[in-house]
């Protein structure tokens, strides 16, 4: 297994601690060889005569003090210098590690900042002061970063809301316009013929455009986060899908656990409320449609069509339905799990998928242990 790393901080301090710990001991080992060596100028001359042949004679014979004195000098050296290299190591990693720390602040400043950033907090930067070095000059270009991406997220919003509005302004002219003319008293039948296939072509244009909006919209991150009781919300997304399903001829039930989620509401409510529209409009007459909520979770099963395991991993993509691509019916516009994924990606939570037995699809949206 591979050992984890440590922090910097931790080892820029080791490595303090080490070069003053090597440093340390090869100062002591030179001081003690400079000491300790022999020196020349004890050595004896041949030119000192009979007077230092008998000294030696006589310190040989005598007892060995002045060899005795320096080992024990040498002992207490080694002692006095190791405990002192002991302490000045442990001052130093101290020391190394309020460096340490004082070095890697703006390095902190730029992560913490990194990590509060949102959508809606984009305009926040951070300070740049002290000397034109390597930080500096980090923190100069992650302002650079930031502000580039405040100028990309406001131009994708206020695209998003023109789109909208440029969009959905002609086709309420349009649906008017064909409502008009299937209530003409002198329509004929190629009118109300036409006027019939031009409204669900409307319909389905319309679905597409309020799911493209949902899409883009949720791409933005929640507008407020605050407590959501999933399980109110689940039945009041049921309580609307009621008449529909039953329409249809699908059994819509709800078995519902008290749970809670810090999030935006409108965000949550468009999650469910598009997992129950899909569990819906993929189904068939006499299904079922089982919605259930758990911890900080939410879970769909729907009877249908049956799905093979890789047709599963591909239901998240944008214009994909259950059994087949886009096209031109009105099942929906294949946006509903592409926004009920993206939605749960930007809450932290995520969006999964399986296959049922005997044919349909159990989708879980399970939330962040964080925000429950």
């Amino acid at each position: 297994m591979r050992a984890p790393e440590l922090p910097a901080r931790v080892r820029l301090t080791v490595f303090y601690g080490a070069l003053f710990l090597a440093s340390g001991a090869v100062l002591i080992g030179l001081i003690l060889a400079m000491v300790f060596a022999p020196s020349p100028s004890t050595r004896a001359s041949a030119g000192e005569g009979k007077w230092l042949v008998q000294t030696r004679v006589a310190d040989q014979a005598a007892p060995d003090a002045k060899q005795r004195a320096r080992d024990e000098l040498r002992t207490r050296l080694l002692a006095a210098s190791g405990l002192a290299l002991g302490a000045m190591t442990v001052v130093a990693l101290g020391s190394g590690w309020v460096m340490a720390g004082r070095v890697l602040r703006p390095i902190r400043a730029v992560s913490s900042a990194a990590r509060r950033l949102s959508e809606r907090d984009l305009h926040e930067r951070i300070p740049v002061t002290g000397p034109d070095d390597e930080l500096k000059e980090l923190a100069e270009t992650f302002n650079e970063m930031i502000a580039r991406l405040e100028r990309a997220f406001t131009a994708q919003r206020l695209f998003a809301a023109n789109a909208s509005h440029e969009l959905r302004g002609p086709m309420a002219t349009q649906r008017i316009l064909v409502d008009v003319a299937l209530t003409a008293p002198r329509a004929g039948a190629d009118v109300v013929e036409l006027a019939t296939n031009l409204r669900e072509v409307l319909a389905r244009q319309e679905r597409l455009v309020d799911g493209l909006f949902e899409l883009a919209s949720s791409r933005h991150g929640p507008q407020r986060r605050e407590r959501v009781a999933l399980d109110a919300v689940v039945e009041e997304v049921v309580g609307r899908w009621r008449a529909p399903a039953a329409d249809a001829g699908v059994d819509l039930v709800a078995e519902r656990a008290p749970t809670s989620v810090v999030g935006d509401r409108v965000l949550v409510e468009v999650m469910v409320d598009n997992l129950v529209r899909n569990a819906v409009g993929h189904n068939h007459r006499g299904g079922l449609v089982r919605v259930r909520t758990a911890a900080g979770a939410v879970r769909v099963e729907n009877t249908g069509p049956v799905l093979s395991a890789e047709r599963v991993t591909e239901l998240t993509e944008p214009f994909r339905r259950g059994g087949r691509d886009r096209t031109g019916t009105g099942a929906g516009a294949g946006l509903g799990l592409t926004i009920v994924d993206t939605i749960m990606a930007v809450h932290g939570g995520s969006l999964r998928l399986r296959a049922r037995e005997g044919g349909g699809l159990v989708a879980t949206a399970a939330f962040s242990l964080k925000s429950c």
